[in-house]
């Protein structure tokens, strides 16, 4: 598997933001174990990645693999003490990494995906948490908006559609909306993308636009599947057909 390109770590930044900016939410180790066949494979490549980076601590592109694992195995943390375990080391390490210069956006990146884990397990501190992750994905798109498939969009257009608005936080429907286009823009042939689009247009009712949007989302998915088709993507294809479905089914639900 070519790293860290081939990774679509922003779809599960998703998850991150949509159940759990200011609450919590977990499955039991054992759950997780009997219903998520993904179990074994992320704990596998956070055990790797783990290894490998302490192996190799001034290896910039090691700490980048290994926060990234970091941040798809903390999904599967037991409670939130063990999310911010797993979360907590990841961030410490993307900071000492800040002054690659050659892979700055990706170091800022996965220490803003780290930072959302880490406010699932915090309350009033979220708020803080939420500033840093905005200014660390912004001071990373301004390097790279490319990076991770356009990830660094993707993730500031879940942020500011999860986050409270003004003036508690930062949430924003514009900017939430403005960053999904330009993901979209930058890498229209990643699923991700496309979903993401699609989510954001029907959480903002905007369900006209949604629908004449869905049949280039579809086709431009069915296309994907011959680029995005390693054991890897294999998980994501199927959270992205779950939330095409449910695309689908909000919109035939919707009547002008």
């Amino acid at each position: 598997m070519k790293a860290p390109q081939k990774m679509p770590f922003a779809s599960g930044f998703t998850r991150v933001l949509a159940i759990a900016l200011f609450a919590s939410f977990s499955l039991s180790q054992t759950e997780c174990e009997t219903r998520d066949p993904k179990h074994a494979f992320f704990n596998a490549r956070y055990e790797t990645a783990r290894a490998a980076y302490n192996a190799e601590p001034q290896s910039t592109k090691l700490a980048i693999h290994y926060a990234a694992a970091a941040f798809e195995w903390a999904d599967y943390a037991e409670n939130k003490a063990d999310r911010a375990a797993i979360a907590e080391p990841a961030i410490a390490i993307c900071r000492e990494h800040l002054d690659s210069n050659h892979q700055q956006a990706e170091v800022r990146y996965f220490l803003a995906l780290n930072l959302g884990q880490l406010a699932r397990t915090r309350w009033i501190q979220a708020l803080r948490i939420v500033s840093e992750m905005e200014e660390k994905l912004l001071s990373a798109k301004a390097l790279e908006p490319s990076t991770h498939y356009a990830g660094i969009d993707r993730a500031l257009s879940q942020l500011y559609a999860q986050a409270p608005k003004w003036p508690t936080s930062i949430g924003s429907r514009k900017k939430a909306l403005k960053h999904a286009r330009e993901a979209l823009e930058i890498a229209p042939h990643y699923p991700g993308n496309q979903i993401n689009f699609l989510e954001i247009l029907i959480d903002q009712k905007r369900f006209g636009e949604a629908k004449e949007s869905l049949p280039k989302a579809h086709q431009q998915m069915l296309s994907a599947r011959s680029e995005f088709k390693s054991e890897y993507w294999a998980f994501s294809w199927i959270e992205w057909d779950q939330r095409l479905r449910h695309i689908k089914a909000k919109l035939k639900g919707h009547r002008e």
